[in-house]
């Protein structure tokens, strides 16, 4: 009886996990609206917020700073200029810090296989946790452009550096390349 039912069982896994790869998201779909991207070259980062319940001010200033330092590092291997006057876009990072509950176990910077260890404490997927947005505004009509929303990222009691760092690096992972246009290509618009 089992024989016969493992052929029909083993399909029906295949197809499932076929169909489960076609859902997987677009790489670029942080864009909220369209932008003329090669006429982004300079940025700046207007404000790092820090918002939720008891943040420490040491604790508020080392996420500021650490974002920033991130967020130019990586946006400088993309080939983006940081300015502090008149830029063509801006970031505004935020940071809350609030109560949640993590039914995802891939949200977490501490990768899956810690939350799953924490799934036989009963009260282990409700958690004060921070969550980070990331967001991209054009600097001529401060529309925003770009999003990327990180929930559940960590336990508020973990906060470190490295997280920090990881967090803002998930964030920026899918922001593309600086697009430079060829001077000798003629023009489409």
């Amino acid at each position: 009886m089992i024989t016969k039912l493992f052929p029909q069982a083993l399909l029906f896994l295949i197809l499932l996990s076929s169909f489960v790869g076609c859902l997987s998201s677009a790489k670029y779909n942080e864009f909220t609206k369209s932008i003329n991207f090669s006429g982004l070259a300079d940025y700046n980062i207007k404000e790092v917020q820090i918002t939720g319940n008891d943040v420490k001010a040491a604790n508020a200033e080392e996420l500021e700073t650490l974002s920033q330092i991130v967020l130019e590092s990586e946006l400088s291997e993309r080939g983006f200029n940081r300015v502090s006057a008149k830029s063509d876009f801006y970031w505004v990072v935020i940071w809350d810090k609030s109560a949640s509950f993590s039914p995802n176990v891939t949200d977490s910077i501490n990768g899956p296989r810690v939350e799953l260890n924490r799934a036989d404490d009963p009260g282990g997927n409700f958690a004060v946790r921070w969550h980070l947005t990331l967001q991209a505004y054009n600097a001529a009509d401060d529309a925003l452009f770009w999003e990327k929303k990180l929930p559940n990222l960590f336990e508020a009691i973990e906060l470190a550096e490295w997280r920090i760092q990881a967090s803002v690096e998930r964030g920026i992972k899918n922001f593309p390349l600086r697009v430079e246009v060829d001077p000798n290509l003629p023009s489409i618009e």
